[in-house]
């Protein structure tokens, strides 16, 4: 439940892919499917150009400027990754447009809404103007919208796409001097990036920082420690694949061993702690391990022979296809440096459900119509037969039999009132069960993570949906403990009973989880106070700290705290020397804090003092 995205989550994206694949039939359907998909897009783009000029627009007043835009993602590089495969469709869409009209077929003609005449020429001429701006727009809207994120990885891909639009167009586009362009334009960018990489701390490339947040980042030095934490992320990755090669630590448990596998030096205080490697493919392999990597690469291969095996074969629709594939390509990329969230996931979605409808069977059912198909656009659909007389006597004779057999069969009566009647109403019934259990229950138990109300108030809210509670369990832990020294002795030892009820739950749910361990050390070394034998609790508790995350530098101050309640002088020291020794980039107050309790606890063991 860290990100909403487990097997559950999976489950319903794979139904959507099918649906939209089944659902969604013939090109006609789908533009309109893909210009949707590129009209929010460009929404989003003029959301972050108002979050540039710090304008607030109704029912968006949360939005602010910020150095790096995150619009309504809450973080830049998820805008980055949306708006890559933004930008490379609208370029589809743009460059679909000026191939050849005279290769439709009928149904896209007829899509279009032909209009005879002059008159109607000019109206078709104005409404493809009017379009090629929006996809223009939308396009170069999305690339500013990336140099502004500062996301790198999103540059990475947006340059991943437009190479293998480039590559896919050399092999198969249909222009000579086009292809030798593309060809020259691959060379290109083999040559010039890594030249760019290897130049990037020149005085000319480090002045380019000031155009936009990513060229700052990427000649600068503001990108420094996101690298840095890149490369832990990638290090304890393969660290926990070689630990657990065959099917992983689990989905969404990827921070269990980042914290065991983090090593002190890894940044000032440790790294920050990465609940995903920052790399899709990696985050699969380490917490799905080899068995869930090769579902993962065969939904990729499977993408992949559809996209060779599509374009040769659509010959007035080759850069629409080609662009589509250069939009999957850069999405591929792009999370090689960062993991999948909803927003790219969906996008996601949609260009593979388009790949799949490029299949046999797919394209063998777009042709057929639907009466009253609300995807369909005017005129889109095949052209309507009329049955003749003779075809239209005998179906009138086939539905009369029909009618007088079950009159007198009561059975086929009662299989009609279920097909009709009961079999619909139970699964309207069960929608809106799933609903609340599945839906509302999640959404209510997330509004009651806002702890108010008394402890026992607030850890009643927890049982309202147990799977999350966790997460309040160890909130509730950690603020019980900053209070502890304020209460009365009655409300401490309230707050003790109830933490040693609460504390079994999620204990059996997440034996793992280092914020628990940690959180339970704390508060039972504040009881202690009160209660001495909890502090055997919470030697505990730091011991499994210790085991989950050895070289955090929360861990090494949870040492020496309970080295001190402990009173044991030597283990504090050795505690202490430990801390400074670990993190020798921390400011001096910080390595020194635990100096003057380490002398206070010496003076008083050596007058015997309490």
């Amino acid at each position: 439940y860290e990100r909403m995205q487990g097997v559950f989550d999976l489950a319903h994206w794979g139904a959507l892919l099918f649906v939209l694949a089944s659902v969604v039939r013939g090109l006609a359907q789908w533009r309109l499917l893909l210009n949707a998909v590129v009209g929010i897009g460009l929404v989003m783009g003029l959301l972050g150009v108002a979050q540039r000029l710090d304008i607030s627009p109704v029912f968006f007043d949360f939005i602010e400027d910020k150095p790096r835009l995150d619009i309504t993602l809450g973080n830049p590089t998820y805008v980055g990754a949306y708006m890559t495969v933004i930008s490379v469709l609208a370029c589809g869409l743009l460059a679909d447009s000026f191939r050849n009209r005279e290769s439709e077929s009928s149904g896209e003609q007829r899509a279009r809404r032909v209009r005879p005449g002059q008159a109607g020429r000019r109206r078709d001429a104005r409404r493809l103007l009017a379009a090629r701006a929006f996809w223009g727009a939308a396009a170069v809207l999305a690339v500013w919208v990336i140099g502004e994120t500062g996301s790198r990885g999103a540059v990475v891909a947006l340059v991943g796409g437009v190479f293998i639009a480039g590559l896919l167009y050399a092999i198969w586009g249909g222009h000579t001097r086009l292809r030798i362009a593309c060809v020259a334009s691959i060379a290109s960018v083999v040559v010039v990036v890594p030249l760019l990489l290897f130049a990037r701390g020149s005085d000319a490339l480090r002045g380019l920082g000031s155009i936009s947040p990513v060229l700052e980042r990427t000649f600068g030095s503001g990108g420094e420690g996101a690298l840095a934490e890149r490369g832990t992320g990638l290090r304890i990755g393969l660290e926990a694949f070689a630990a657990r090669p065959v099917t992983g630590w689990g989905g969404d448990n990827f921070v269990v061993p980042f914290r065991l596998y983090s090593r002190a030096r890894d940044s000032v205080y440790g790294p920050t702690e990465l609940d995903r490697a920052h790399s899709q493919p990696l985050d699969v392999l380490a917490t799905t391990g080899v068995v869930g990597f090769v579902f993962y690469a065969a939904l990729w291969g499977w993408l992949v022979w559809l996209m060779m095996s599509g374009i040769p074969r659509a010959s007035s629709t080759r850069m629409l296809r080609l662009f589509g594939a250069a939009a999957l390509g850069g999405y591929f990329v792009g999370t090689l440096f960062l993991f999948e969230t909803s927003s790219t996931f969906l996008l996601f979605i949609v260009l593979a459900a388009w790949m799949g409808s490029t299949e046999p069977a797919m394209r063998a059912r777009a042709d057929l119509g639907l009466t009253g198909d609300i995807l369909l656009p005017p005129g889109a659909g095949p052209l309507p037969v009329q049955a003749s007389s003779e075809e239209r006597a005998r179906e009138k004779g086939r539905r009369a039999r029909r009618r007088r057999e079950q009159t007198r069969r009561p059975r086929q009566r009662v299989v009609g009132v279920l097909d009709e009647y009961l079999i619909p109403a139970a699964v309207v019934a069960l929608l809106l069960t799933s609903l609340y259990v599945l839906n509302y229950r999640l959404f209510r138990a997330s509004q009651l993570f806002v702890l108010s109300g008394t402890p026992d108030q607030v850890a009643e809210y927890f049982r309202y949906f147990s799977p999350l509670a966790p997460y309040g369990q160890i909130a509730l832990f950690n603020l019980l403990a900053q209070r502890y020294a304020g209460e009365s002795a009655d409300q401490r030892s309230l707050m003790v009973q109830l933490v040693d009820r609460e504390q079994k739950g999620p204990l059996e749910a997440e034996p793992d989880n280092y914020r628990l361990h940690l959180s339970l050390a704390n508060f039972y070394r504040e009881a202690a106070s009160d209660f001495p034998e909890r502090l055997v609790t919470a030697r505990q508790e730091t011991q499994e700290v210790a085991r989950l995350g050895p070289d955090l530098y929360r861990t090494h101050a949870a040492l020496v705290q309970q080295a001190l309640a402990d009173r044991d002088l030597d283990a504090a020291r050795a505690a202490v020397l430990v801390w400074k020794t670990e993190h020798p980039k921390m400011d001096e107050a910080s390595l020194s804090q635990w100096d003057e309790s380490v002398e206070m606890l010496a003076k008083e063991l050596a007058t015997g003092g309490g």
